[in-house]
């Protein structure tokens, strides 16, 4: 009735595509304590991450940023029942490029890290923070935090911000949605 953490192809229930919901709890309930198939999660594979990137720099520093998201995305279990994978880039503006719902296959997030280019413009990081706590870590949008699944955020940045990083960083932190 419900697909496994290794099955991303087939349906959930009864042929509907995948919401976040009971099912999900379910799975993930299932998969932590079935052991009879090692391809499933283990528990230390279930989370949310997203990644905040500051997009302004040098297209050699760019270079070796994609290559930091590549390589570690690529380490990660991302499936829809595992790790999924959400993705802000920001300066001026914010961009979500992954959300989290659609961070369930890697090679569609590793897709979105090849395809990025430097911005140019000042570091809203304040802002950026805001969105993902907003828009990102959101259960309509694939975050699975009312399920007990950890909420991480990973901060790449390398220069300071122009807003507050702190007040938006204790929101994100108070609304218990990131560790």
């Amino acid at each position: 009735l419900f697909r496994s953490c290794n099955d991303d192809a087939s349906p959930t229930a009864a042929g509907t595509p995948s919401t976040p919901g009971l099912e999900d709890q379910t799975a993930i309930n299932s998969s932590l304590n079935d052991n009879s198939n090692d391809n499933d999660c283990h528990e230390a594979s279930l989370a949310d991450v997203v990644f905040l990137v500051d997009e302004s720099v040098e297209r050699e520093n760019f270079e070796l940023l994609q290559r930091f998201l590549n390589e570690t995305i690529s380490s990660f279990d991302v499936r829809e029942r595992c790790t999924r994978v959400g993705l802000v880039m920001y300066s001026t503006e914010s961009k979500i490029m992954s959300s989290l719902g659609e961070g369930t296959k890697k090679a569609a997030v590793l897709n979105i890290v090849q395809t990025l280019s430097p911005s140019y413009g000042s570091a809203y990081t304040g802002a950026a923070i805001n969105l993902t706590r907003l828009k990102v870590f959101d259960h309509s949008k694939g975050s699975r935090r009312n399920y007990g699944i950890k909420q991480i955020a990973v901060l790449i940045m390398h220069r300071p911000s122009e807003d507050s990083v702190t007040e938006a960083a204790y929101h994100l932190r108070r609304d218990r949605k990131s560790t």
